[in-house]
């Protein structure tokens, strides 16, 4: 399957097949738990889209591996940059592994990215970019990540609408992060 027609399945343009080169940089940014999201950010272009699970949005079931690496190839991104999953206070244990299950199948896949293609990647605690995308709000209210995210991509605004949405906006917010990091 071509990326331009993932692309096109997922919803999302891809401009050129180019990974390295014009001026611009495509960087995807990944929010990795279930709820999570993927986006990519292009000067004032961006998308996102749900990580891809095997059931639906408010009910996903197992993380799909394969939708995870079409979407991630699709994007033609020239850097990723992943929040870095850590345990939370007052986590179940259930959840502690989840969230770090998806973390690793988006390693994992970043890995073989990265070997493909030879794009840089990084992983970013949330603290850090929470810190440099949400400076003088509430970084504990999922809310303001939806706030800050619309903000600054209105045109995703739609996508975004959802309290349910905050994986989305995360994932614009750290792929808008390493744009201004790279700046």
């Amino acid at each position: 399957m071509s990326d331009a027609t993932v692309a096109a399945e997922y919803g999302c343009t891809i401009e050129s097949d180019d990974r390295t080169g014009g001026n611009a940089m495509r960087i995807v940014g990944i929010d990795p738990g279930k709820t999570g999201a993927i986006a990519v950010v292009e000067d004032t272009w961006a998308d996102v889209q749900d990580c891809p699970v095997f059931g639906t949005r408010s009910r996903p079931g197992e993380f799909n591996p394969v939708e995870m690496w079409r979407l991630l190839d699709a994007y033609n991104p020239n850097c990723i940059i992943i929040e870095q999953a850590q345990a939370m206070p007052k986590q179940g244990v259930s959840s502690t592994f989840q969230t770090g299950y998806g973390y690793g199948i988006w390693v994992g896949l970043i890995a073989a990215f990265v070997a493909e293609y030879e794009v840089p990647w990084t992983a970013v605690r949330p603290a850090v970019w929470k810190r440099a995308m949400l400076a003088g709000l509430d970084k504990t209210d999922k809310t303001v990540s939806r706030v800050a995210a619309v903000r600054m991509f209105p045109q995703l605004s739609g996508q975004l609408a959802r309290v349910s949405d905050h994986g989305r906006a995360e994932a614009l917010l750290i792929a808008a992060y390493g744009q201004r990091e790279m700046g």
